[in-house]
């Protein structure tokens, strides 16, 4: 596991990783999902859980406008919440 240290959350630049894992519901996850994207290697994956099923359609528009698109691979759905796969484009 790769961990970042910074004085500030903007300061914090992590070596380029493989997976990036991110349990936040969706009005951090709407502030934070570049910062997350931008940690990936090329063809890295991406878990974002904390979000509902009613957000999915939202978060695959997003994924996909990033400046790295970021296709879906799979979600996973419990209830009301969902998490989803995501794999960095190359």
């Amino acid at each position: 596991m790769r961990e970042a240290k910074a004085e500030s959350r903007e300061e914090a630049k992590p070596a380029p990783a493989g997976l990036v894992v991110a349990n936040l519901q969706r009005p951090l996850l709407d502030r934070e999902i570049s910062r997350l994207a931008a940690w990936l290697e090329p063809g890295g994956r991406l878990i974002l859980s904390g979000i509902t099923v009613e957000d999915i359609e939202d978060m695959a528009d997003i994924l996909a406008g990033l400046p790295r698109p970021m296709p879906i691979l799979r979600n996973y759905t419990a209830g009301t919440w969902a998490a989803l796969l995501a794999r960095s484009s190359a």
